[in-house]
């Protein structure tokens, strides 16, 4: 990872091998591969120089410039090298001596590791932990100086194989153990971190606070209802909590700008402030990490809650009640809970919470390959689950089916039984009676063995055992009962074919007497009619098929009767089948002209009535017009009316239009149904006629109350004309008569002028126009 090969140095592969072993422990301590990828070589020979110096105290004798060159100086590289096979011995050929000192230093660091947990235990007990963040920092120092032998046992031990001196289970000891010495050093830190002054204590205590919690999930291992239910009470929490994040990092940036104080050590703030920055990812990791749990345990308790009830209700059953019980425990948990809705949209939103995990997480491959095994075998599991759910309301529906009709057949045919064993002994002519249907009660023997038969395979072993007792018991009885009866058989069928028939027949009669009426129906003269006929017609024809099948059926059966039938009986039902099949047939040939009359009339009709219905809407207004006009009052009011008559019948002409309209279509009407001699339209006729009647009258009425009205206003207006010219003379008159006699000659002039002017016309024709307008 250098970028230099190992051939490019010149020396054995045993040196290389060596060389190797320098880059696994970059690996395994301090380098992120993917991030040194994209440095350069120099840099890259820096830092596994470092590495090496400071992991492994192999002294740097080479610098990366005299390395990253064409022609290295071999022998240099060699002897820097050639310290590595000190750390790492060639592979495979491990002696005893080497597992002996693997023993030993297993033994070394277990000695170390087990003191080092027991005097920080001792301290912390005994509240004795050094006050001094200097000492606290040398004790990491000495512990990181170890962290490489711990990586190192912790692989040796996690392998399958046994290595001389490590006893068995050392792989959780260590482990156990390191964490101890962990959360020992997290501990005396924090204590460290609470006696700081001011507002870094405030942060120090929620830092505290929040990696407490990050480490502290102990979570049950048990997927269930509980779990989820503590997982969601943390995921609470937490959301609570780490609010409160934004605003402590800003309280330790205003805090930071202040200058220290002389008793705090600054390598504690900065190794305060990477903490506190380092939460953010933790906390949101975490909270990730919580969610996803969440929705498994209950992505887990939905299924598991979900198959013990499918083990309820797919056990052996029992009784009608029981099983209805059942039946009702499950429509109330799938139907009304909707459990396959509900499942659908939890698998949803965990396939979501599934993609963020993985996505923001922070897990490892082996986790995310967990997870989406997690994932095909919950669908896999719920395609199972949910199949036999479906199936299991059908098994429980059916069980109920048999058991009802087990009640029914058993309550029937049992006292039957009971009453057939007593007419054995009786007369033939009685038998003959009482047997003639014996191959019903056959049939019904047979159902009630069949039905028994699945009860008691579906229900509880108690059950089942009455059940085949109870078929067993029948079926003795049956047996000997239908030995003795069986040459009835033949008699209960004649029986039973010729109440067949008369039932065929009667139906086929009913229904083609029915269709001769509605297809005779003689009243169509409204637009409800004309559909209440269509839809009719329409179910007839709906019906034909059935019915030509039934008459099929019921000639079938007959002809099975002809045998048993006199020559009579014969004759007449070989006449009435010829009659009901000719009307079948006229039947069948009159529904589609039928068909055909009813669309054209109801298109018809339909804009027939809307014309009707306008046009008598129009008249209605205006004969109530009319009858409110009136001739008293003055010239304005007459004014008025008028103005008001000529508005509203100004429309007279497009309301005559229609109506004539609407008398040629009822014309086409009347000529649609000419030849349908059973059709009464008279009534249609009388209700055009009257409409017709009504508009001349209405349109002559109107004219004579508007010439009546013009009439009015022209003596009103003659009798004002008359009425203007006199007032004026008059007027003028009385102006000269109260004037003072002045005996002047222009002044006597002129007043004798306009006296002589009078002219009496104007008075004759004011007191004719009077009388006019009275």
């Amino acid at each position: 990872d250098s970028g230099i090969e190992v051939k490019d140095f010149g020396a054995s592969w045993r040196d290389g091998i060596a060389f190797l072993a320098l880059i696994d422990s970059i690996k395994a301590n301090l380098v992120n591969i993917a991030e040194m990828r994209k440095e350069s070589n120099r840099t890259r020979l820096n830092t596994a120089f470092d590495v090496a110096e400071a992991k492994l105290g192999i002294a740097r004798i080479l610098d990366a410039e005299d390395v990253d060159v064409e022609k290295p100086d071999e022998k240099s590289i060699m002897t820097y090298v050639a310290q590595f096979l000190h750390k790492y011995p060639e592979p495979r050929k491990q002696s005893a001596g080497h597992e002996t000192t693997i023993q030993q230093e297993y033994n070394e660091f277990m000695r170390w590791l087990q003191e080092r947990t027991d005097t920080f235990e001792s301290l912390i007990q005994e509240d004795r932990l050094s006050r001094n963040f200097s000492d606290f920092m040398g004790a990491q120092s000495e512990n990181k100086s170890r962290e490489a032998a711990y990586k190192k046992f912790l692989t040796l031990t996690s392998s399958k194989k046994n290595i001389l001196g490590v006893p068995h289970g050392a792989n959780e000891l260590i482990q156990s153990l390191w964490q101890k010495l962990e959360r020992q050093m997290l501990y005396w830190l924090w204590s460290l971190d609470l006696r700081l002054p001011g507002n870094f204590k405030v942060v120090a205590k929620w830092l505290c606070d929040a990696e407490t919690i990050l480490m502290g999930d102990d979570i049950p291992e048990a997927m269930n209802e509980e779990t989820a239910s503590i997982i969601s009470r943390k995921l609470e929490e937490h959301k609570q909590f780490f609010a409160e994040y934004p605003n402590i990092v800003e309280v330790f940036k205003k805090t930071r700008t202040f200058p220290l104080d002389p008793s705090v050590h600054p390598e504690e703030i900065a190794l305060m402030e990477k903490r506190l920055y380092d939460i953010g990812p933790r906390a949101t990791q975490r909270r990730i990490r919580l969610k996803f749990l969440e929705h498994k345990c209950c992505l887990i308790a939905f299924l598991n809650l979900v198959e013990n009830k499918l083990k309820l209700w797919t056990a052996k059953c029992g009784r009608q009640e029981k099983v209805q019980q059942l039946l009702d425990q499950y429509q109330n948990f799938v139907s009304r809970n909707k459990i396959f809705q509900e499942f659908s949209k939890a698998f949803v939103d965990m396939q979501q919470v599934v993609e963020e995990y993985k996505r923001d997480g922070n897990i490892t491959k082996d986790e995310v390959e967990d997870i989406e095994r997690f994932m095909r075998d919950t669908e896999t599991r719920w395609t199972s689950v949910s199949m036999e759910l479906r199936c299991a309301q059908n098994m429980l529906e059916e069980v109920i089916a048999y058991w009802k009709r087990w009640n029914l057949l058993t309550s029937e045919f049992v006292p039957w039984l009971g009453d057939a064993e007593a007419y054995v002994k009786k007369s033939e002519d009685e038998r003959l009676e009482f047997f003639q249907d014996i191959g019903v009660w056959r049939e019904k023997y047979q159902l009630i063995v069949d039905t028994g038969n699945f009860l008691a395979g579906t229900c509880e072993d108690e059950i089942s055992a009455e059940l085949k007792s109870a078929i067993s018991d029948l079926t003795s009885r049956w047996e000997r009962l239908f030995g003795a009866t069986k040459h009835y058989v033949h008699a209960g069928d004649i029986l039973k074919n010729r109440q067949e028939y008369r039932n065929g027949l009667e139906r086929l009669s009913n229904w083609l007497r029915y269709a001769e009426q509605v297809l005779q129906n003689q009243s169509l003269g409204t637009t409800e009619e004309i559909k209440r006929y269509g839809e009719a017609v329409q179910k007839l024809q709906g019906e034909i098929d059935d019915i030509e099948e039934l008459f099929k059926h019921i000639s079938k059966v007959f002809q099975s009767l002809i045998q048993d039938l006199s020559r009579e009986e014969v004759d007449k039902n070989m006449s009435i089948l010829k009659k009901e099949k000719e009307a079948l047939v006229r039947v069948r040939a009159m529904i589609p002209a039928r068909l055909h009359l009813f669309h054209q009339l109801l298109v018809q009709h339909e804009s027939l009535e809307s014309g009707q219905r306008e046009i008598t809407e129009w008249l209605n207004e205006a004969e109530t017009l009319l009858s409110s006009l009136s001739l008293a009052g003055g010239r304005d009011h007459l004014n008025s009316e008028l103005n008001r008559h000529k508005v509203f019948f100004q429309r007279t002409l497009y309301y005559k239009s229609m109506l004539e309209s609407k008398n040629k279509v009822f014309q086409n009407v009347l000529k649609s149904i000419t030849t349908e001699k059973n059709i009464d339209c008279s009534e249609a006729v009388d209700r055009m006629k009257e409409l017709n009647e009504r508009f001349d009258y209405v349109t002559k009425n109107a004219q004579q109350w508007e010439n009546k009205l013009n009439e009015a206003v022209r003596c009103w207006r003659n009798f004002r004309d008359n009425e203007r010219v006199i007032v004026h003379w008059l007027s003028q008159a009385e102006v000269f008569l109260g004037e003072r006699p002045m005996e002047v000659k222009e002044v006597i002039e002129t007043q004798k002028l306009f006296f002589d002017t009078l002219n009496e016309r104007w008075m004759n024709e004011l007191v004719q126009s009077a009388q006019d307008l009275l």
